[in-house]
């Protein structure tokens, strides 16, 4: 595919994504007004311990074989697709079965017996999105990333006409379950009628080994991320209380619905970066380009939601006011993953998967360190400090990243991120913060800098939309 090309159906991909990713956050905020209002905290605490297990027992289960599927060179004949699908299926029903023998002993760890059903029942929405993984796989790596979108946000509507009324008439969690359990049914049948996979009774092990090498290798590198997502809620939950769980998984929550861009251009990436791996200096200015779009875009989307957090309460009820104390912590930490997600996926792209881990590494080892010794002390508010404290490990990533692909340009981004790190403190800590970060944001925008990278964002969207 010739350079303008692969650029052409990676925005225009990427459009349709966000688009969708648009729609369904508009979806989202109804639906989570309503949800977190009539569950409370705790309750949510819960289904936050409960997810965060699966979330990171079906991404071990994966072994990375969806992204071996995505970024293999060489065209897949239809047995090799089969035999992944196959063997995703098989270990995920071994890692249910494990998870099903271990609830009752972690529902009495973290002193609630309704986790016990609560983490079987979860199993069967993880079970079905397996099995619509490798499908999936299969549209990332055409970049047919209009017909994933549809029936995303075609789930994502089912979800909430499912989960909503239960939650409603007081279903609680159950209410949350059910709706998954319909809506992921739904995509996953979608997408076996879009590429109908058959499962095999043998293999073939010089393939298969060759996909786990490359699987196991890059998703190693992600599961010592996504221990995040396990662990937070785990280690929250059983130091500080579901209560303070359910806080901060509400919290990171609002924060991932409003940067549904980041999940946008880390999945692009991800397909686009295989494309052109061999060329450094491609990768470098792409890197460099989307830093900044993350930056700007994401950095008012924050700005946006923090002027409003104050004033939480009144909508969710006062069972939630602490979400706007915690937010500037925990968006703050979630911006500079965004910005710095590129330098991941490139290096992903260019087979540096131990790199990255050691940044992964460093992460989860200072958060998780800071956190058994702060919240203790400090409770819900040593988490955030833990938060802040993690961001150190970034400087393992920017020297992983000069070591072997060359040094990004800063200049622009650190810009905006001070800003906007300033204005979500301003806004949600401080009497009046409102007004104040309304002047600055005004000032923010005047500076000539600023409106050409806006410009430059829009222009190229608008041009390369238009060709189609």
């Amino acid at each position: 595919m010739t350079p303008g090309g692969l650029r052409h159906k990676v925005i225009k991909g990427g459009a349709y994504l966000a688009g969708r990713q648009l729609v369904g956050m508009l979806l989202s905020m109804v639906s989570m007004v309503i949800i977190f209002r009539y569950l409370g905290p705790k309750d949510f605490g819960l289904l936050s311990v409960t997810q965060g297990i699966w979330f990171f027992v079906g991404s071990v289960a994966s072994l990375g074989l969806d992204v071996f599927l995505i970024r293999e060179k060489e065209s897949l004949r239809e047995e090799e697709i089969r035999q992944i699908f196959t063997l995703i299926v098989l270990v995920f029903l071994f890692a249910y079965l494990t998870i099903w023998i271990l609830s009752p002993f972690i529902s009495i760890w973290l002193g609630n017996v309704i986790l016990e059903p609560l983490l079987k029942l979860a199993g069967v929405v993880y079970l079905l999105k397996q099995i619509g993984l490798v499908s999936q796989a299969l549209l990332d790596r055409s970049l047919e990333f209009r017909k994933v979108s549809l029936v995303e946000l075609a789930s994502q509507i089912i979800y909430y006409v499912g989960a909503i009324p239960l939650v409603i008439a007081g279903w609680t969690y159950w209410g949350v379950m059910a709706g998954l359990i319909i809506s992921t049914g739904f995509m996953t049948l979608y997408l076996i009628r879009l590429h109908s996979i058959h499962p095999v009774v043998c293999f073939h092990m010089p393939f298969v080994k060759r996909a786990l090498k490359y699987g196991l290798g890059y998703q190693f590198a992600v599961w010592t991320w996504q221990i995040r997502d396990f662990a937070v809620p785990v280690v929250i939950a059983k130091i500080a209380g579901l209560e303070a769980a359910g806080i901060v998984s509400a919290t990171n929550q609002l924060i991932n619905r409003v940067s549904f861009l980041r999940g946008v251009v880390w999945r692009i990436s991800i397909a686009a970066f295989a494309k052109i791996y061999d060329d450094i200096e491609r990768m470098l200015r792409a890197i460099q380009k989307g830093m900044v779009y993350q930056a700007l875009l994401l950095g008012v989307m924050f700005v946006g939601v923090a002027m409003v957090l104050p004033w939480v309460h009144l909508i969710l009820g006062p069972k939630w006011i602490a979400v706007a104390g915690v937010y500037p912590f925990l968006a703050t930490g979630i911006l500079m993953n965004a910005v710095f997600s590129l330098q991941c996926s490139a290096l992903f792209a260019k087979g540096f998967n131990h790199n990255v881990n050691k940044f992964h590494i460093a992460n989860i080892t200072i958060l998780l360190a800071a956190s058994f010794f702060i919240i203790p002390r400090l409770g819900l508010w040593g988490y955030c400090i833990a938060e802040l404290m993690a961001l150190l490990s970034y400087v393992v990533l920017h020297n992983e990243v000069i070591r072997n692909l060359g040094k990004p340009t800063y200049g622009i981004v650190f810009i905006v991120l001070a800003t906007v790190t300033t204005a979500l403190f301003v806004a949600t800590w401080f009497p009046y913060g409102n007004w104040v970060v309304s002047g600055g944001l005004v000032m923010f925008a005047s500076m000539a800098r600023i409106r050409k990278e806006f410009n430059s964002v829009y222009r190229e969207l608008r041009a390369e939309l238009a060709k189609e």
